[in-house]
């Protein structure tokens, strides 16, 4: 088997699909498009039965688990709480199912493609979409960390929230997310993403 630097300086490290659609055909360039397709899905299904197995052991409640209710009463109820978690573990097990159908159509796809090349070419192949992909699925990793750090705010933010503590005395419905907010107290803010030093130090000038 050659070393990954040998297949680099025999092969294209660069506009790949070009080159083996010009050396190997369409159908050859269609088989590698579907192994990258399908390494990357099961890399990134693995990743959110991760996420949702983080959730569930936290008792986190992802957001696509949140429907809206006639009330505050029904949404802070244990039976609406028990209804997010068995969809909870039925999104999980529909994410295993999926994992496994990928599986099966990654193996049959990278066979294929293995059939059809060289042995060094088709290392040099697989070194790339590795390369890729890991790419994409680091971004996808840091995505879901983000998500769970938010979620896991917003569910201690929700757990401690009594909605007697806010009176709405305008027509206009509030979500559940400024509920929330107002809970916190009239001196509640959330920190800007981004601080123009110039204007705090003009002023700072104003009211000194």
């Amino acid at each position: 088997m050659m070393n990954a630097s040998n297949t680099r300086n025999r092969y294209p490290t660069v506009d790949i699909d070009d080159y083996i659609r010009q050396h190997h055909g369409s159908h050859f360039l269609y088989i590698y498009r579907n192994v990258k397709k399908f390494y990357y899905r099961f890399d990134a299904v693995q990743l959110d039965i991760e996420f949702l197995k983080i959730c569930r052991s936290k008792d986190i409640i992802p957001s696509f688990l949140w429907f809206k209710t006639a009330n505050n009463d029904l949404s802070s109820s244990p039976v609406y709480k028990a209804c997010q978690r068995k969809l909870l573990n039925v999104e999980i097990d529909a994410k295993r199912k999926k994992l496994n159908d990928l599986k099966i159509m990654y193996k049959f796809s990278l066979n294929h493609l293995r059939e059809l090349s060289s042995a060094d070419f088709f290392e040099h192949l697989f070194q790339i979409m590795m390369s890729e992909c890991s790419y994409l699925i680091n971004k996808k990793r840091r995505t879901l960390n983000k998500k769970l750090l938010s979620l896991c705010s917003i569910n201690n933010s929700t757990r401690y929230y009594n909605a007697k503590v806010v009176t709405n005395l305008s027509s206009r419905v509030l979500s559940d997310e400024e509920l929330i907010c107002l809970a916190n107290g009239l001196d509640y803010c959330l920190p800007p993403k981004s601080i123009n030093s110039m204007n705090v130090a003009t002023s700072k000038e104003i009211y000194e």
